[in-house]
């Protein structure tokens, strides 16, 4: 609810207090992944980086796995990391649904 408000701020907050629990890696993965949505929002651009790489670390294979990717290569590329960027990328497209 905080991320479709924009509130970041309150997002990090509740969700870096959550991935505090352990629990199952699907549960762990979506909240690095939202976590990562938040820290961008701040302008956060290497711990959102970070966050989204161990969300797909935990859930490769996730609904939300290719726009992590594609979020992940953008902001390898403000990192000023072009070969993450390419690799990320490179995973997006690969996981993008084909249209037919």
């Amino acid at each position: 609810l905080y991320l479709q408000q924009q509130k970041n701020t309150e997002a990090e907050a509740a969700l870096t207090e959550a991935l505090k629990t352990p629990a199952a890696p699907e549960i762990t993965g979506e909240a690095r992944y939202l976590l990562g949505a938040a820290l961008e929002g701040l302008s956060r651009t290497a711990p959102a980086a970070a966050a989204y790489a161990e969300a797909l670390r935990l859930q490769p294979a996730a609904p939300w796995a290719p726009d992590a990717n594609t979020r992940l290569a953008w902001l390898q590329i403000d990192l000023k990391a072009p070969a993450r960027a390419e690799a990320a990328a490179e995973a997006a497209l690969r996981q993008m649904p084909r249209a037919e």
